[in-house]
């Protein structure tokens, strides 16, 4: 696969997007039910009151006459007439609500593979050598997602097919809770597809630049996050082999996410395919010496310091310039800058020993010792790991489609020529990968 080498980009595999660095809904109200009416039915009864009569007086003597009138017949009580009780008329049933929308999370799955048609296009949100990224929602479970497009003309042309379906196969391997989900792959005609995991708030990268640099505290608590992340990939036997701020993403609850495993690779034996970032390359990368997880665990110690400083310790203008720092120079410390613990200077001076035998994560323990270093004391990993903490960074999102943690210039200032394919002759063939059975199992 092709090599890219390039700093503050949102990926660095040529098979990657780049997400724009920058900016995640209202709940319906439920419908209540309309209370029903109270109908009061109350029976009546007929009946005639007895006439009373009284004793007639005589005229002339004022007493009563002997003889007095008959009393007036009184008709015998109407029986009660017993009504029917009106039945309530029932009431139509109220629609049910219809789903919210939300982000799916790592625990979320299809009963059966999605179809390209259930999906509505909310943003784009990335673009980059092969295709774009997508901001989509799933219209039959209002699921949002993010949906990486690429392009199989130019994956085949530039022999990335097989690189393409082997992303996918480690992204299907590493189901865990900090790293980027992947749910379903999809293809048509033109395209294939990739349906993973939005995490709304954006970059580390952007949220560092922003902050100019990371607190002991919120250097420690993602540093942590990240090394659940390495150390489950590492006991599945996949090296990372990129990772840089801008590769780890914050979810709307500001924990921490890794995506783009463009590079990643199971290591069975040495390695030595160059990838990678210039400042976060380990020694033997840049001696083509062979590697393995090792060059993790040197890049973590990278990633450390460049929260705490703000910038990685060895910078140039030239990636050359930038392998001979790395070779020859131990990492500075400049008080000036900024004060750090002496714990966070002893674990980065340990992950960045330029012999990988003597690196800390390289040793026996491997991920045990570097989490019982010092600067981790006092980490519970199980919550570290389920990200059921309050984040130190919260990330500012209105509703669950805002975008605004992503740099929307990012995608318009992309030069649509740098992603063309070259002119080819037509009698030319394309090359082998172009055989259309490598995305039938897409």
């Amino acid at each position: 696969m092709s090599t890219t080498l390039k700093k503050g980009t949102g990926t660095a595999s040529a098979s990657k997007i780049h997400p724009p660095k920058s900016k995640a809904t209202p709940s319906p109200d439920k419908v209540k039910p309309t209370p029903k009416k109270k109908i009061d039915s109350t029976s009546s009864t007929g009946s005639l009151t007895p006439v009373q009569t009284k004793t007639p007086h005589s005229p002339h003597t004022g007493k009563k006459s002997a003889k007095a009138l008959p009393k007036a017949q009184t008709s015998s009580p109407t029986p009660p007439q017993t009504q029917s009780t009106p039945q309530p008329v029932p009431l139509p049933a109220s629609p049910p609500s219809p789903p919210k929308p939300s982000l799916a999370d790592h625990t979320f799955s299809f009963s059966t593979k999605p179809l390209l048609t259930d999906f509505t296009d909310i943003k784009l949100i990335g673009s980059g050598t092969f295709g774009t990224i997508k901001f989509v929602k799933h219209e039959p479970t209002q699921k949002l997602f993010a949906l990486k497009c690429l392009n199989k003309v130019k994956l085949c042309f530039m022999q990335q097919a097989v690189h393409v379906r082997y992303e996918r196969d480690l992204m299907y391997a590493c189901r865990h809770p900090r790293i980027v989900h992947l749910y379903a792959t999809m293809q048509d005609a033109d395209n294939i597809y990739l349906l993973m995991e939005f995490a709304p708030g954006g970059e580390i990268y952007s949220h560092l630049r922003r902050m100019e640099v990371f607190d002991v505290a919120t250097t420690k608590y993602y540093a942590a996050q990240l090394l659940t992340a390495l150390e489950f990939m590492h006991s599945k036997g996949i090296a990372y082999r990129d990772l840089k701020p801008e590769n780890l993403l914050l979810d709307s609850r500001g924990q921490l996410k890794l995506t783009d495993l463009g590079f990643a690779k199971e290591i069975d034996e040495p390695a030595f395919t160059l990838c990678g970032t210039p400042e976060y390359l380990a020694p033997e990368l840049i001696r083509g010496a062979g590697h393995d997880f090792g060059v993790d665990w040197w890049a973590f110690g990278i990633l450390i310091y460049e929260m705490l400083y703000g910038h990685p310790p060895f910078e140039a203008d030239r990636p050359e310039e930038v392998y001979q720092l790395i070779l020859k120079y131990r990492p500075p410390f400049p008080d000036d800058e900024v004060e750090i613990p002496l714990e966070a200077k002893d674990l980065i001076m340990k992950l960045l020993k330029k012999d990988k035998t003597n690196r800390l994560g390289c040793l026996a323990g491997r991920a045990e010792d570097v989490k019982n270093h010092p600067f981790f004391e006092g980490i519970d990993w199980a919550t570290i790991q389920d990200g059921s903490l309050q984040a130190p960074i919260q990330p500012l999102i209105s509703n669950v489609t805002d975008t605004s943690n992503f740099d929307e210039d990012a995608v318009e200032a992309d030069d649509p020529s740098e992603y063309a394919l070259p002119e080819q002759d037509p009698s030319t063939p394309l090359p082998p990968e172009a055989d259309p059975d490598n995305f039938a199992d897409f």
